[in-house]
């Protein structure tokens, strides 16, 4: 087996940081300034910003329905693949799994929709925009739209680094990050 290069590699380590790591950190955060307990009654008093931010597609319809739930407690089975002899459900409510019928392997994800909002189900984008226009963040010196300096390490400028980090790796098709700062090269 042939081993990777230094490009490659500095491609599966930044991309392990940013599906591993940053979306922990984004959400410590996320929750720092929006206590979990009181996360839904802060999203209602911003409705009328957030219904905004989807007139102006800042936000889809997908999002506005993680940040208000329209069918509590309702769980929906999503089924994959081939047909089904049975039917499982797996709930947040019990312990048991319960099944009827007979086992052939199915290719079942179950989601339990929450009746409130909850930040583990929502994604980096999202909870980056919601500290974005939520909350008093300054912006960093060159916007959120470009890459900050190295010497900007407010919690503003790491959310607009791990946002072109993202990107530019989402954006890469042959699998390999050639580092032009050895600033970067240091993080990772």
């Amino acid at each position: 087996m042939e081993s990777l290069s230094a490009e490659e590699e500095n491609y599966v380590r930044m991309s392990l940081l940013l599906t591993g790591i940053s979306p922990c950190a984004v959400r410590t955060y996320f929750d720092y300034e929006f206590a979990p307990t009181n996360l839904e009654a802060s999203l209602k008093r911003e409705y009328n910003t957030l219904f905004d931010l989807k007139r102006q597609h800042i936000i889809n319809q997908s999002q506005l329905d993680l940040l208000f739930p329209r069918f509590p407690g309702l769980t929906k089975s999503f089924h994959v693949g081939k047909a089904v002899n049975m039917v499982m459900r797996i709930t947040l409510f019990k312990d048991a799994l319960k099944t009827s019928g007979n086992l052939v392997l199915p290719l079942l994800l179950s989601v339990v929709i929450s009746d409130v909002p909850l930040s583990k189900n929502f994604d980096v984008t999202l909870m980056t925009t919601l500290l974005r226009h939520l909350t008093p963040m300054n912006p960093p010196t060159c916007g959120f739209d470009r890459l900050p300096s190295a010497i900007e390490t407010t919690p503003a400028a790491d959310l607009a680094r791990i946002k072109h980090y993202r990107n530019n790796i989402a954006h890469l098709n042959d699998g390999k990050l050639i580092f032009l700062s050895s600033t970067l090269h240091g993080m990772i």
